[in-house]
């Protein structure tokens, strides 16, 4: 019978090419935090909302984004439109109080 040879894994084992450590570091996700800091801030943010809904201190808005200046600028836009129509309504009902209010032209 042959002796079938022995394979043992080598002691060192074969380096990776250069090319495939390339893709590997350009496809990992490039994260800042490790995941328990993540988890950390998440389980702190999760407690500051509950703060708030039981002390009634409601979110506070992001004051600088872009949903929050366009919904401001609508409103100033409504607000000035009514302004507009109500001091309309008030010059139309002054020019009829006048001109209800004027004598008889003579004959």
């Amino acid at each position: 019978m042959d002796k079938k040879p022995d394979h043992k894994p080598a002691a060192t084992p074969l380096p990776i090419p250069q090319a495939v450590r390339d893709f590997f570091n350009t496809a990992a996700p490039k994260t800042t935090a490790t995941p328990l800091q993540e988890l950390q801030e998440r389980y702190i943010e999760k407690r500051a909302e509950d703060r708030r809904a039981t002390h009634g201190t409601p979110a506070i808005p992001n004051h600088h984004g872009t949903e929050f200046i366009v919904e401001l600028r609508i409103r100033e836009w409504m607000m000035r439109m009514e302004r507009e129509a109500a001091d309309e309504r008030r010059a139309r009902a002054a020019a009829e109080a006048a001109q209800k209010a004027k004598p008889p032209a003579p004959k």
